[in-house]
């Protein structure tokens, strides 16, 4: 995952934000990186027992990711589901996003399947989602874009 710190904008910020929201901080959701948000992730590094720097690298990321993903585990490996919808309505859409999303949906419901179907041209998983086991097959192309 990208570093993210003062300054960024933009839909990696907006998924920051709905992770800082989800874990029970108040930040607005706006794509903008400024002191308010340095000023939260802050005192989530604090409470998460990291160096509070403002900066949002990969261990402020991992200790953040159950609130993307939409569910955490316990000591036993039992899936421990949020109360929030995994698939959020509220921010822009980018790989990483849709990467969360489709690991949320398997891990919280274990009769749904997933794998890729190839690459894009940037080299990004190109994800599919398979649920049930009847003998009619149903495809979804739920977004396609170009760069």
């Amino acid at each position: 995952m990208i570093t993210l710190k003062l300054g960024e904008i933009g839909p990696l910020v907006e998924m920051l934000q709905l992770a800082l929201q989800r874990a029970g901080y108040e930040t607005e959701i706006n794509g903008g990186f400024d002191e308010n948000l340095e000023q939260v992730v802050k005192e989530f590094q604090l409470a998460n027992k990291l160096t509070a720097d403002g900066i949002v690298g990969q261990r402020t990321w991992s200790l953040l990711e159950p609130y993307l993903l939409g569910y955490t585990t316990n000591t036993e490996g039992k899936v421990l589901p949020f109360e929030f919808d995994v698939v959020p309505t509220n921010i822009k859409y980018v790989w990483e996003l849709v990467s969360y999303i489709v690991r949320g949906i398997v891990g919280r419901y274990p009769f749904v399947e997933s794998g890729s179907i190839g690459k894009s041209v940037m080299g990004k998983d190109l994800y599919y989602i398979k649920i049930g086991t009847g003998d009619v097959e149903v495809f979804y192309n739920a977004e396609h874009h170009a760069n």
